[in-house]
């Protein structure tokens, strides 16, 4: 009864994220998942802790999916995806001497200079300066406004700056002492601001890599010199790419197929056979055809055996990743695996 609460009308479960057994244990019409962004990866080795708890719910036209979380890195945050696919709705609060609403930003907190105890939040419209009674003033009257078209999910945001516990000078002392440590500085990002935390290094110029793209479409550039392809294999289709390959391995992609259909059905193995013999007319007037293909055979493996088999003279090889530092893939052109 430690992970169980039953009561009249209901009851209470608890679930352990890395557990595949308790995530399938009973359905449920209202799930409530609390720091998704420190879920692992996967329970166990049934998949995403949130895609399972989602289908508790699925028998149920009344259902409810409730997600929270503190976030945590820029790309990687489940919340931050999350919220993004929302209405996404910020607390707006007025200021009490315009009557302008805003949400409250990190950036508009100001104090004199080694005087973390005087900070006050500056109006982003009048400019006047509130102390923690006029924020919790302006707080009390606010109200939460969607930014985006509500398409089925409500997504909420706040920060540390709307709490009635931390007074502004306590925030301003913990941002003084965090700033100069990233490790630091990202615990404030992503407890107090509810931000998620992005490394600050090495950018690329977007539009110094705008540049330098070549238009080829219709064709193949000059200095592809061998053609291969790669095929990735899903549960319902094949997805496959066609790189050219030129000196100091430079690349080219050429062409991308998305192939619907079972990879169990011969189907989808014949469309993909009829791409793989197609020939591409190079600037100099040479054909050049597809020399090696590696296919994934981590699913449905034994279907991808079976096409790799009598195309080996063509130069069609099965692969399987391996994880891990210092790991080495492997390539087979039919059982057993060779290992190289």
């Amino acid at each position: 009864t430690t992970l169980h609460k039953a009561f009249a009308g209901g009851h209470v479960t608890l679930a352990g994220s890395n557990s595949p057994a308790s995530l399938a244990s009973r359905p449920i019409r209202i799930v409530l998942a609390d720091e998704i962004d420190r879920y692992p990866h996967s329970a166990g080795t049934e998949g995403d802790p949130v895609s399972l708890a989602r289908k508790r719910s699925s028998t149920f036209f009344n259902r409810k999916l409730v997600l929270t979380s503190t976030p945590t890195v820029k790309g990687a945050s489940r919340i931050e995806a999350a919220f993004e696919g929302s209405d996404k709705r910020y607390f707006q609060v007025p200021c009490m001497d315009c009557e302008e609403f805003q949400v409250l930003r990190w950036a508009n907190v100001q104090w004199p200079e080694d005087r973390p105890d005087q900070a006050v939040y500056v109006c982003e419209h009048c400019g006047s300066a509130w102390d923690d009674t006029m924020r919790l003033r302006a707080i009390r009257r606010g109200r939460w406004e969607a930014t985006e078209t509500f398409s089925g999910v409500a997504g909420f945001f706040i920060n540390g700056l709307y709490s009635p516990w931390t007074p502004l000078s306590e925030a301003a002392r913990e941002f003084r002492a965090a700033r100069k440590l990233p490790e630091q500085l990202r615990v404030f990002v992503n407890t107090f601001l509810g931000e998620t935390w992005e490394d600050v290094g090495e950018q690329v110029d977007s539009l110094g890599l705008y540049d330098r793209r070549e238009d080829y479409e219709g064709s193949i550039p000059s200095g592809v010199v061998v053609i291969t392809a790669g095929v990735d294999v899903q549960d319902d289709r094949l997805e496959m790419e066609i790189v050219g390959w030129g000196r100091d391995e430079e690349s080219w992609g050429i062409e991308y197929h998305r192939l619907e259909g079972d990879p169990t059905s011969p189907q989808v193995w014949s469309d993909l056979d009829s791409i793989l013999k197609t020939t591409f007319q190079h600037p100099n007037g040479v054909e050049l055809s597809i020399r090696a293909v590696a296919i994934d055979s981590g699913h449905h493996t034994q279907s991808v055996y079976n096409f790799v088999k009598p195309r080996e003279g063509r130069r069609v090889m099965a692969i399987k990743g391996v994880g891990g530092e210092g790991k080495h893939g492997s390539i087979t052109q039919a059982k057993p695996l060779t290992y190289i």
